[in-house]
């Protein structure tokens, strides 16, 4: 049997309050907003002009914008930010566009005006509650089916006809080999974002299509555009890049400030010759995904290495221990981005999510399922196409019912492996969040617990703000005033106790939300008498500047003097890099940048302390030049930056394991770059890869460059993170993490070695222990019934290299106990079952020994081990740990009275300990107290 990364019940439960406890400050929550076939949204169309009067219109026009208002209504009660809301899903638009028409999902027909801008009414409702309003556009596809294929004049189909790609009659997208669909694609969205507030723009996985491209299909573009040494796999996922391209520089050139990403299904690709020419390792123990890279010619490497893209949302439809383990994909995905530099905002399918009830979704028709054949679909629109239409689509790996406590976990895995300070989930779909009984409530409480910033774009360049002013509250309505546009706003409520707390407002702890105009209403348990207010400004990348407060005097603050790098060195990277603290600062911005005026920046990340680590920015190169500053920011005070300074570096790295690699060692022996004769070198292996102390797996300082981890401190087939660090005089660096996996190993059925079956164990307590042996954790089992029913066994689950599990408290009666491993399927079969009589009589008296007692004599300012007995006997004891570890063995020969047993007792700490004492069949376990 083969071990895969499973966790006992604990240890889940113990993930689960580590993670949620904390509710980053900045963090996107979004869910996509389908339109098409009107599966989330809206429920109706707006009647003709003609054949209905004008009170039906607006009757469902109403109705339109209430769905709309209700669905924000509940992303604002769960603590979400951001909605990716589908604009343009067939050529078609729920926008006034002068290149497309109106869609028959908004309108009873085709190209028909509804009579109100469906995006303009959704940008502002959104922004009313602070919620981000992403426009959501599929860029190819023109039609799927008779319904969705277009009979006006104006459509493609009779005024560009040559640039369409017909899978099938109906079935047909823009050809991506011709270049006037590349600028007609720029050109549709250059008008949305010049015409409206958008706050982003993404794409999802429809390309070329789903079942793949013959070569006929698209020979005429071949023939024109295509390079004779060109293959033609690599031609296509070119074309896809160069439009991807295109529009990123669309956006640049008009509104920068508006994010621009794309949602790839699955893994990048499944080759790994692919994947080795750009220096990447495939995730390990993941099930076949899709390649997509082959398929459909998506190539979402090439856009993070291109810089065409702001983000990438992944679709993982899977949950965290099935045959797709989230718990692998996630933090793949989230150490690919940051080794470009992007952030990655994890895409969920909630399709499968269970509760109590549910309400009834949207009433949608059907009208178009028929004949609309699925490689017309992106992987977004299967999950609810096959819902909706109960019909099951074969190329959707399908997650199994789970409950809203797996949507946690997701995104636990997605913030314990985030290192941009920005981890990021979309959820699909939205009718499925917002009418599953519950499942609102259950993200404000568990897991989205306080309002969160969406992420800094911090590698754009931005205008340094100034403070809001004027800001006055009446009854619950706050009001303030500030001369700068195009900006949003932070609003704080601190308890006046807590005002002068360190860093009080650098983190989500009492942020009550975003807003996108000079106003906001507080809660009604919020007063200028019990609490101080603050407002700060966001600006469109997401850069915060310092708050004022509410009833406090302008303050000045000062620029941080820098201390390490010196400037103009040449230091390791990733090294930590510190400046003077500033007083009653609130946090900082380190910022690093290509050139001296900071035009072309590398990363802006905040810190609550004065020091930044930079091996959380994965994308710095070698010998490569870069300039950094610090900006302080303190409340009532404009923010103040430092001086620049200049800096390189050497990048200090782990050379065994590699990052990504799989198969390792349970005592793998790493390597790393060595320094000097001099160095001091401490290796941290931890599983989060954030090594907070409560996951540090192993910690070791060294003096040379090579350390073999011990035995028994890793368990197989499961991820750990490791980096090395270095103390040489005034040289610190540390490598950057690497992530690897250990490797499978055989489980085999656990063996028994104590008691033996049929002894008889006088007192309260049986210790069953098993023979050492790899495994992730076991199952100890106990029962009065030698079947193990499931309502009358005690089960003790222990962690991997504890191999006793210790049952107290019993009474007399004949006991079978068994052990169980965990493997592949879950446990290996049980062990051989023993019987153990016990007996509680208080008395120990054994048949062959006597009566015995044990106690630790510290007599003398010497701890020594002293045995009673009323008879001589030979036999041997053990001391265990209260975690069940045996310390040491003993062979014994005990005389009548009093014996000292020369057992070392100096190194053991203080505490319970349990000693064994067995004298034949027959074992007594003794508890002793260390003091």
């Amino acid at each position: 049997m083969k071990i895969k990364s499973l966790i006992t019940a604990f240890l889940l439960v113990t993930q689960l309050s580590i993670l949620f406890a904390q509710s980053p400050k900045h963090e996107l929550r979004s869910t996509w907003l389908t339109t098409v076939w009107r599966l989330d949204w809206p429920s109706v169309t707006v009647p003709a002009a003609t054949g209905a009067n004008d009170a039906e219109r607006q009757v469902a026009i109403q109705q339109q914008k209430n769905e709309l208002i209700s669905i924000f209504d509940k992303l604002k009660a769960a603590n979400m930010n951001a909605a990716f809301l589908q604009v343009r899903s067939m050529c078609d638009a729920f926008y006034q566009s002068s290149y497309e028409p109106w869609s028959a999902f908004v309108s009873a027909n085709r190209g028909a005006n509804p009579g109100y801008d469906p995006l303009t009414f959704a940008v502002e409702e959104a922004h009313k509650r602070g919620i981000e309003l992403h426009a959501w556009l599929n860029p190819y596809r023109y039609s799927t089916s008779s319904t969705t294929h277009g009979e006006l004049p104006t459509d493609y189909y009779y005024t560009h006809r040559n640039w369409l790609l017909a899978y099938d009659s109906y079935t047909k997208i823009l050809n991506p080999g011709l270049p006037e669909v590349v600028l007609q694609i720029k050109k549709v969205v250059g008008e949305i974002v010049n015409n409206y507030d958008v706050d982003g723009v993404v794409f999802d996985d429809y390309f070329y299509a789903y079942g793949g491209t013959s070569a006929v299909l698209d020979s005429t573009a071949q023939r024109l555009y295509k390079p004779a040494d060109k293959n033609l796999a690599d031609w296509r996922r070119e074309n896809v890049n160069r439009m991807i391209k295109a529009v990123y520089d669309t956006i640049q050139s008009v509104k920068p400030f508006v994010k621009f990403g794309v949602s790839p299904f699955g893994t990048w690709t499944t080759d790994q010759v692919v994947a080795t020419k750009e220096g990447i390792m495939l995730p390990t123990g993941v099930g076949t995904t899709g390649n997509m890279y082959a398929e459909i010619y998506c190539d979402p490497i090439a856009w993070l290495k291109e810089g065409s893209v702001d983000y990438v949302s992944p679709q993982l439809y899977w949950t965290t221990y099935s045959s797709y383990p989230y718990g692998k994909l996630a933090p793949w995905w989230s150490d690919i981005t940051n080794r470009f530099g992007k952030h990655f905002y994890s895409s969920h399918s909630i399709s499968a999510l269970t509760a109590a009830s549910s309400a009834p979704a949207l009433k949608i028709t059907k009208s178009g399922f028929d004949q609309t054949k699925t490689h017309g679909l992106s992987t977004l629109e299967l999950q609810a196409f096959s819902r909706k239409s109960l019909t099951k689509i074969a190329r959707i790996p399908y997650a199994t019912n789970f409950e809203p406590s797996e949507v946690a976990l997701q995104v636990g895995f997605n913030r314990s492996s985030d290192v941009n300070d920005a981890p990021g989930s979309v959820f699909y779909a939205t009718d499925k969040l917002v009418n599953t009984s519950g499942f609102i409530s259950y993200l404000k409480q568990n897991v989205f617990t306080q309002p969160a910033l969406t992420p800094v774009i911090g590698w754009k360049t931005s205008a340094t703000q100034s403070l809001v002013e004027n800001i006055s509250l009446s009854g619950q309505h706050l009001i303030w005033t500030y001369a700068g546009n195009n900006v949003r706003f932070a609003v704080y409520a601190v308890p006046a106790e807590n005002r002068n707390d360190v860093a009080v407002f650098a983190d989500a702890k009492y942020l009550l939300g975003m807003a996108y105009t000079k106003e906001f209403d507080v809660p009604a348990t919020v007063s200028a008498s019990t609490h101080k207010i603050a407002v700060s400004v966001v600006d469109r990348y997401g850069n915060e500047s310092s708050v004022r407060v509410l009833g406090e005097n302008i303050s000045t603050s000062t620029a941080a003097g820098l201390i390490f790098p010196t400037d103009n060195t040449h230091v390791l990277f990733p090294c930590l890099f510190q400046w003077n603290a500033v007083e009653n600062a609130d946090s900082y911005v380190w910022q690093l940048s290509r050139n001296d005026s900071f035009t072309d920046i590398v990363c802006s990340r905040d810190t609550k302390t004065p020091q930044f680590f930079s091996g959380l920015q994965t994308n710095l190169k070698n010998d490569v030049q870069y300039y950094w500053r610090v900006k302080t920011r303190k409340a009532n005070a404009v923010d103040a930056w430092s001086d620049t300074r200049k800096v390189s570096g050497h990048k200090f790295r782990i050379i065994y394991p590699q990052n990504g690699g799989s198969g390792v060692s349970l005592t793998p022996a790493f390597e790393w770059d060595s320094v000097s004769p001099n160095a001091v070198y401490t290796l941290e292996i931890s599983t989060s890869v954030n090594f907070e102390a409560a996951k540090q797996i192993y910690l070791q300082t060294v003096q040379t460059s090579k350390l073999t981890v011990p035995a028994d401190k890793l368990i197989p087939s499961t991820n750990y993170y490791a980096r090395v660090s270095i103390s040489d005089g005034a040289v610190k660096a540390t490598t950057e993490t690497v992530l690897f996996t250990t490797k499978d190993v055989d489980v085999p059925v656990p063996v028994i070695a104590s008691p033996v079956t049929g002894a008889t164990v006088f007192g309260k307590v049986i210790e069953l222990c098993w023979n050492q042996q790899a495994s992730i954790g076991f199952r100890a089992e106990l029962s009065k019934d030698a079947t193990f029913p499931t309502r009358a066994t005690t089960v003790k689950s222990v962690d991997a290299y504890t191999f006793c599990a210790t049952y107290d408290g019993l009474t007399s009666g004949t006991y079978y106990l068994r052990v169980k491993a965990i493997n592949t399927t879950g446990y290996t079969n049980p062990s051989n079952v023993i019987s153990v009589v016990l007996n509680d009589n208080t008395d120990v008296l054994l048949p062959d020994a006597g009566l015995i007692r044990c106690f630790v004599d510290k007599s003398g300012g010497v701890s020594k081990l002293i045995i009673n007995s009323e008879d001589a006997f030979e036999g041997k004891i053990a001391l265990y740990s209260i975690t069940g570890n045996c310390l040491t063995k003993k062979q014994l020969s005990v005389a009548a009275g009093q014996n000292i047993v020369a057992l070392d007792l100096q190194n053991f700490p203080t505490g319970c300990y349990t000693l064994t004492v067995q004298t034949g069949q027959n074992i007594i376990p003794f508890k002793l107290i260390f003091n």
